[in-house]
């Protein structure tokens, strides 16, 4: 998150309020035609989604969605901590995957260095 948006912490100390007001319009607008419940602003901001990000990997394509669903909700509708383990396990058994499998799984290097080069990917093409 940090290396793709840098710019987050300043936006927070000096917001543009006609800007942070659209996005919250626009955010809640996604929100319902999605069928998502969102909590603006969480207790926890920015979050540290690397394990989660991680897990999105390590998954593939196979319970990827809904893992990647259920953080989400997690995190904007039930103000979770995503970056707990314990809301992480919660996550996995709710979807149904091992969590001892999950985490050691996140904790594998080459889990680690595809987050990382997927993140300077994104990078490049300006995200």
């Amino acid at each position: 998150f940090n290396t793709v948006n840098p710019s987050v912490y300043a936006q927070r100390e000096t917001p543009v309020p006609l800007k942070a007001r659209y996005m919250k319009k626009d955010l809640a607008d996604w929100a319902r035609s999605a069928g998502l419940a969102i909590k603006m602003p969480p207790t926890v901001f920015p979050v540290n989604s690397v394990k989660a990000m991680r897990g999105c990997i390590w998954l593939g394509n196979e319970k990827m969605v809904p893992f990647a669903r259920a953080v989400f909700e997690a995190y904007w509708g039930d103000d979770k901590d995503i970056s707990q383990d314990a809301v992480l396990t919660e996550i996995c058994g709710k979807v149904g995957i091992d969590p001892a499998k999950f985490f050691a799984g996140i904790g594998d290097q080459a889990i680690k260095d595809q987050l990382k080069a997927n993140t300077e990917e994104a990078v490049a093409r300006g995200a």
